[in-house]
Parts: C-alpha cells; structure tokens; sequence
C-alpha cells in the first residue's frame, strides 16, 4: 500500500466535521473544528491538521474534552472579556472569543481576551489570520501540555507555549507568525511515527541528555530555543493565558480541560488610515522580498506568504495528499466511528 494517499479537499472536510459530529459536537460547531484542521492542512502545518482529528477521540472519551460545554463570556468592559470555556474544544471558544474581540476592536480600536478551562486551540495561526484578513493586527499565546524544562532544570515543567501574530499586507497575503519556544512536540510524535531521527538541539531524554531519538524524546523533554529565551516566553504566555485569567497554572495546565489563552485584537487605525497602513505594510515587505538571495534561493517569503500560496494551489486542484502518518490513523478513526473516508 502507497505511503501517500490522495483525498478530495471537500471529502476531508467532510470526514473531520462528521469526525468531531460523531464525538457529540453540535455539527455547525465539528464543521468549523474541522475548518480549521484541513486549512492547517493546505497550508503546509500537517502536524497540526487533519491528524489531529484521531487525536482527540480518546481524548473526549474520557471525559477531558466537554463536546457540548456551556461557554460564559464574564467580567465583560467595552474592550475586554474573561471567557470560561466550560472545558470545551478551543478552537470553539476561541473563535468566540475572537469574534468578541472583532466587535470590540471595531467599536474601540481594541479588543482583548482572556480564556480558561479550555483545551488545545489546534493552531494558533487560524485566529489571527481571520483578524488579518479583516484588516487587524491580533496577537494570541495560549499554554500547552508540559514538556519543556525551564533553564537548568530537569522535567516537565513547562507547555512548548505557542505565539501568534497577523498582519495585514494590503492586497497580499497577510503576515501570519505562528511560532512556539521550543521544536514541535506534534513533529516528534510525526518523527516517532515514522522511526525518523530529530534533528540535533530538539530534546532531552528523561535523564536530560540530549538525543536525537524520536522515542527518548517522546518520554523526556523538550529544549527551549535560546536557552533562556524559550523559556522566558513559555512563562510568559502561561502568565497571560492562565495566571491573569484565573484559570490553572503549572506543570497541568496545558492538559485538555485546563488549558487558558490570550488573544489581542488591534486596529491599525489607532495609529494611521487603513490605507496609509495597508501601503506602508506592503512596501516593508516588498523592501523585505527585494534583498539579495542567498546561493540557490529563488525568492524570499515573509511569514504566511508560502502558506497563502500553498493553500490557493490546494483549493484551485480541489486535492490534498496526505502521508502515511496522517492517512493511517485517520482511517482507523472512520473504521471505529463508522464513517466514510474515500482516499485514493
């Protein structure tokens, strides 16, 4: 059987909304979980697409994701919210919370979030892209599951905490930053997965040494980037999306059900007209795009160029290929969950 497999991008839109449906999610809520997945998937970030959908099955039926949570949205001013998640999906509170935070900006100029009680948001990016592209600047941190040691320390202390950052670029792809402190612990599984070694300056094993092996990493830890400064900024997203939210914070705060977030709306507006912004923001890029290539380069990308591009060519072929590591699980999702997954 091929490693690669083929799917229509409508099918697999499809399976994830019937995926997340079938594990008691309201179906206009599985079909905007499952939005998100495949975009993640267009645009290059498959170990935060569609293979997550498997993921989080075991993960609901245990009880520490809610697929029918009664979000609050409380402690609401003209320019901020603290919203209890009722530990429900993220990507559906989040999305509440970021539409909250559209209105606000719009009527305020900014608009500010706090979530609690929530679980894993997927990918960050999504949400700030959407802002982007509405022509705001937004900034979302949110906690994951420990698994990085904090600076001379040994276990798992920390979540690999992720930042976010959109931008408009007038009539170009937004600028969309979507980074962590830390390696992808979602690659490392990919890696363990496929028995293929990490690259060096990853992981630690549980006796925190380094190592390469995608197995050692698995049950040891991960190395902040910059020493240091990954750790900084992991603490630094746990403060704003867990300790000034109210919500649970240290080594279990990433958990499913625990998790807090952060989200920031702006209008460039507060500052300039849009279209002196949207002018100036493309210049800065073309300026960025315009500097000498290295050796074998044939163009520069700013952040969230490539996947734009990605993603149009996806959606104009209609078909999306998926690797074994993703196919594989997905397929025995539809197999347990009795739906249909036409790979080809």
């Amino acid at each position: 059987m091929s490693d690669e497999r083929t799917i229509a991008i409508e099918d697999l839109e499809r399976f994830c909304a019937d995926a997340f449906a079938a594990m008691g999610v309201a179906r206009r809520s599985a079909e905007l979980l499952g939005g998100i997945l495949v975009e993640a998937e267009l645009r290059g970030h498959a170990s935060h697409g569609v293979r997550l959908a498997p993921y989080y099955w075991p993960v609901v039926q245990r009880g520490a994701i809610n697929a029918k949570p009664k979000v609050r949205m409380l402690r609401e001013s003209p320019i901020s919210v603290l919203v209890d998640a009722d530990h429900g999906f993220g990507g559906l509170t989040f999305t509440r919370a970021l539409e909250r935070c559209l209105i606000k900006a719009g009527a305020s100029g900014i608009g500010v979030a706090g979530v609690y009680n929530s679980s894993h948001l997927f990918i960050p990016a999504h949400y700030v892209l959407r802002a982007a592209r509405q022509g705001y600047i937004a900034i979302c941190t949110s906690v994951a599951e420990a698994v990085m040691s904090p600076t001379g320390g040994l276990g798992r202390v920390l979540g690999n905490n992720p930042w976010a950052f959109g931008i408009p670029v007038g009539d170009s792809d937004p600028f969309v930053l979507d980074i962590a402190p830390s390696a992808s612990f979602a690659k490392v599984r990919m890696h363990a997965a496929e028995d293929a070694p990490l690259p060096d300056g990853w992981a630690l094993d549980k006796d925190g040494n380094p190592t390469t092996d995608p197995h050692a990493a698995l049950v040891g830890t991960l190395v902040p980037l910059g020493d240091h400064k990954g750790y900084g900024l992991a603490m630094v997203s746990e403060i704003l999306g867990s300790v000034l939210t109210g919500g649970d914070f240290g080594p279990d705060s990433g958990q499913s059900g625990k998790v807090g977030h952060f989200l920031l709306v702006l209008d460039p507006s507060l500052f300039m007209a849009h279209p002196d912004f949207a002018q100036r923001m493309t210049e800065y890029v073309h300026r960025i795009k315009a500097s000498p290539l290295r050796p074998g380069v044939d163009e520069i990308f700013y952040p969230g160029e490539r996947a734009g591009r990605l993603e149009r060519e996806a959606r104009a072929r209609g078909t999306h290929t998926l690797s074994r590591t993703v196919w594989e699980p997905m397929r025995q999702l539809s197999e347990e969950l009795g739906l249909a997954l036409p790979l080809q």
